[in-house]
């Protein structure tokens, strides 16, 4: 939508009060899909104890290279790749699901995988990164022969929760 929340305050009885870009917009239920950090940043006067419930809430981090090719590697949208070898788990082709000419001659090429924030991953050097990743790239595609022209690199922590049973079926809590 587009939307910038700001903040949000409960109010009495049942309903919220959200602001979104500027505007208070009122709620009876406000579900949020941040991560945890920037949720009780967002929600100041949740309670103590529930911050330090969902605080404990593990997660896992994610590594993406993303590649502008002179042209697709594939004609597919999403490959999974299971072998452990793997730098990474899944080759997109955003362009393969829905072709934009905004993309000029370059055409971006997702690598991705999850990954818990010690892995080795983390302490490495982007150019290395780079060379496993599209080492590993020539590997399983014997006919990948594009051109790369521009290679960025992101590694972020805390993207993925990783809930067990007892997180997801806790006693609802009113914040």
């Amino acid at each position: 939508m587009g939307l910038r929340l700001k903040r949000s305050h409960p109010l009495e009885g049942e309903r919220y009060h959200v602001r979104v870009s500027g505007e208070t917009i009122e709620f009876d239920r406000v579900i949020v899909t941040t991560s945890v950090p920037a949720f009780v940043k967002m929600v100041p006067s949740l309670p103590d104890d529930y911050c330090a419930h969902i605080g404990q809430i593990p997660y896992q981090s994610n590594i993406t290279m993303i590649v502008g090719m002179d042209r697709s590697i594939s004609p597919f949208y999403w490959l999974n790749i299971t072998d452990p070898e793997s730098p990474f788990v899944a080759v997109i082709e955003h362009t393969n699901l829905l072709p934009d000419p905004n993309y000029g001659e370059f055409l971006p090429v997702y690598l991705s995988r999850y990954l818990s924030t010690d892995h080795p991953f983390f302490q490495m050097e982007t150019a290395q990164l780079k060379e496993m990743f599209l080492s590993y790239l020539e590997k399983i595609l014997s006919w990948f022969s594009a051109r790369l022209d521009w290679f960025i690199s992101l590694l972020e922590s805390r993207v993925y929760p990783t809930c067990d049973r007892s997180t997801l079926f806790r006693k609802k809590t009113r914040v």
